[in-house]
């Protein structure tokens, strides 16, 4: 697989980015399965490998670039998420540190932690829960998921600070801005009807009362990702990393 055929119009900047960061051409490009809009591939050099991603031009539409690459830069220097090596200057691609996902003992076989989380019991004891000392890692995907997020909620709030359900609202005006334009994922294609039946279906949601029911469990303002699917989480020598930052 060739850079130039997957980055297209952005070969430059890539290339310009790979020189800034001394490296060459890489050696090898596989395109990954991470995350549900935007595009990755793992591009591996002579002694290290990278993530490069290449930001939807849909998502830019529905996120904020500048807070996502912000809370990403806080996360890293908690060791809470890969290094964040490069930022394009119209945040059109990312490179950042690649990290294989690996686990000893018994839960060696089974990694990406997505499969790992299917496959062990999703028990905390009470004492997790009200301890002040830090989780010790453990093959149990319920007490590295706990671990990370105790973490996270450590770290400095992000500028941009809303509720649940105002950023709901924002999401969904967006979603409706894009179906008015004709500029969303699949649009004058035959996945079109498609995609506009998910927005019906969001926009006949009643979702008030559940975000009164979270409203009243909220204790302070803090940092808090909001989007930690299993296909955002990486599970590396024991620990989990959290990835993508856009709803943060």
């Amino acid at each position: 697989m060739e850079l130039v055929s997957i980055v297209g119009e952005l070969a430059e900047a890539v290339q310009q980015a790979l020189q800034q960061l001394d490296l060459p051409m890489p050696r090898a490009i596989e395109r990954q399965s991470l995350g549900l809009s935007n595009q990755s591939f793992r591009l591996d050099f002579q002694q290290t490998s990278l993530l490069l991603r290449l930001n939807s031009p849909v998502t830019d539409r529905i996120c904020n670039r500048e807070n996502e690459v912000t809370c990403w830069r806080v996360a890293q220097a908690a060791g809470l998420a890969p290094q964040l090596h490069w930022v394009d200057s119209a945040k059109r691609f990312y490179l950042s540190e690649w990290l294989t996902e690996s686990a000893s003992g018994d839960a060696a076989g089974c990694v990406p932690w997505r499969q790992l989380a299917a496959s062990q019991p999703h028990k905390l004891s009470t004492e997790s829960f009200v301890s002040s000392r830090p989780v010790a890692a453990s093959s149990a995907p319920a007490q590295q998921l706990l671990q990370l997020l105790l973490g996270l909620r450590e770290l400095p709030p992000p500028a941009l600070d809303i509720s649940l359900q105002l950023q709901w609202q924002i999401y969904l005006v967006r979603l409706q801005q894009m179906s008015a334009d004709g500029d969303y994922a699949g649009a004058n294609t035959r996945d079109a009807a498609q995609w506009l039946q998910r927005l019906q279906w969001l926009q006949r949601l009643s979702l008030n009362t559940r975000f009164a029911v979270l409203d009243a469990c909220l204790l302070s303002h803090q940092y808090c990702h909001r989007d930690l699917s299993a296909h955002n989480l990486l599970l590396h020598q024991d620990r989990l990393y959290c990835i993508d930052f856009e709803y943060c």
